[in-house]
């Protein structure tokens, strides 16, 4: 949803053929890897068209095309298949802001905060044991009112596992704090685990997060392992 240029669709497209060998696949699995696995929507046409351009040089979508022109939170949004993946950067404001307005009626809750409608979009379109990771600003995790109960119906529909704490400068502008939520379907939420990310030095467009930065986030989250920067929080002993 939101896929903007498609970069998550390509990243992840990449990272499939690194570790598999797709010429082992059967004419069947490639047909559907090659025209139906990976599936975009955006809502601006000049940014889908990149978008189109960006799967095409790397072989997503065939002629017909991996992205949809539309908006995740009206019918194309609603009109989607279940997903066992979803990776996404939602765009931030309230549905009054820009053009990606709220026009949904199977979303649990109603909430003029875009990020909020978008998780709800997630998790509602995940098939079950299906995954994700999305990226979201502080006010998702601290919003009240609709934002307490829409957490909690995430979290009893959904393992949230991990909270990857970012610092400013990555997602948006400089002084807005970012977390990338990972979350599967099917199980509520017992133990959250949280990582802090700290490279140590300014993040922007012209100092971009490495690989290097993540090393220890990725070496820790593999078993939960608690660390100066990652800690864990028993939900299912809080009443």
């Amino acid at each position: 949803p939101a896929c903007g240029t498609a970069g998550f669709l390509i990243a992840a497209d990449a990272y499939i053929r690194q570790h598999h060998d797709l010429y082992a696949l059967t004419e069947q699995e490639t047909q559907f890897y090659t025209l139906d696995a990976f599936v975009g929507v955006e809502l601006v046409p000049n940014t889908r068209r990149l978008a189109q351009m960006n799967c095409l040089l790397h072989d997503i979508g065939g002629e017909q095309g991996a992205i949809k022109l539309g908006n995740s939170l009206g019918p194309v949004g609603q009109a989607l298949p279940k997903a066992d993946v979803i990776l996404a950067n939602p765009p931030f404001g309230t549905s009054k802001g820009g053009e990606a307005s709220i026009t949904r009626d199977d979303l649990p809750f109603n909430t003029s905060n875009k990020q909020l409608a978008f998780l709800q979009h997630i998790y509602k379109n995940l098939k079950p044991g299906g995954r994700a990771a999305v990226v979201l600003p502080d006010n998702v995790l601290f919003e009240a009112g609709q934002g307490t109960a829409i957490r909690q119906d995430l979290m009893n529909k959904c393992n949230v596992h991990t909270i990857l704490r970012l610092p400013t400068g990555i997602f948006y502008a400089q002084g807005v704090k970012t977390n990338v939520l990972f979350f599967t379907k099917g199980e509520p939420t017992q133990k959250v685990w949280f990582y802090q990310l700290d490279p140590g030095r300014n993040m922007g467009k012209t100092n971009p997060l490495n690989d290097d930065d993540l090393k220890e986030f990725v070496e820790l989250q593999a078993n939960f392992a608690d660390s100066d920067k990652s800690w864990s929080l028993d939900i299912a002993a809080i009443d």
